[in-house]
């Protein structure tokens, strides 16, 4: 009989063979369009966290820009254009600023208001005789000028009237300022007139509206609002 076992051993040797291919996987090489869709992404994500960080950052620059431009403007307001604090005057400053003298203006004052309306009333359509009413109605009230000095370590209220070419002082009261604001100050009087025409009757305060730096006026009991005009250069001839 012919003997099997190099046929067994053939067909177990080709079976092993066979099984071994068979049961070996290849190895699989790395997918490099998913690996580099994956770091694109990563990419990606990393440059847009970045761009955002970048954008916050520049957003807080720019508030804070904003809050610094705001801070600026807010300061411009109380500074002049050359950097230096604006000086803000009282109505006392204004009033007692040297060398000058307010002197009475009939025509920017209500005496003035009422006469024009009583005088248009009579004159009517005559320019001469309303002229002449006003010029007598100027005449009630003399050009006297107001001043405040300091004499003697005390503040004077000062009337004066022009004389030929010298001022006289027909007024002379010893004041104090009280209540000095922008647009107003309070004169309390100290004691009695002495000047060449005293007053009968000083009062015990008055208070002095300051509308501009070259006008003041005082409101007069029985005549009303009296305006006076900033002269500079007057004082200098006056007699105290």
């Amino acid at each position: 009989m012919r003997s099997l076992v190099p046929i067994v051993a053939c067909v177990c040797v080709s079976g092993i063979l066979a099984g071994c291919g068979g049961s070996q996987s290849e190895a699989k090489e790395p997918d490099e369009s998913a690996e580099s869709s994956k770091a694109s992404e990563k990419s990606d994500k990393s440059e847009a966290k970045e761009a955002k960080a970048d954008n916050e950052d520049m957003g807080d620059d720019d508030k804070a820009g904003d809050d610094k431009k705001g801070d600026k403007k807010g300061k411009g307001d109380k500074e002049e254009a050359s950097g230096m604090p604006k000086v803000v005057r009282t109505a006392k400053d204004i009033v007692t600023a040297k060398d000058v003298l307010f002197v009475f203006s009939f025509n920017q004052s209500e005496p003035y208001q009422a006469a024009e309306k009583k005088c248009g009333e009579k004159a009517k359509d005559d320019p001469k005789k309303k002229a002449d009413c006003m010029s007598k109605a100027s005449d009630q009230f003399d050009l006297d000028g107001i001043t405040f000095e300091e004499i003697d370590g005390k503040w004077m209220w000062l009337t004066m009237r022009r004389k030929g070419n010298t001022l006289v002082t027909i007024h002379k009261i010893p004041v104090e300022f009280a209540d000095d604001k922008e647009k107003s100050v309070t004169i309390k009087t100290l004691g009695p007139d002495k000047g060449s025409k005293p007053m009968a009757h000083v009062p015990k305060e008055l208070v002095i509206d300051v509308p501009a730096e070259t006008a003041i006026s005082i409101t007069d009991p029985k005549s009303g609002k009296m305006v006076y005009e900033a002269k500079m250069g007057l004082k200098g001839d006056a007699k105290r």
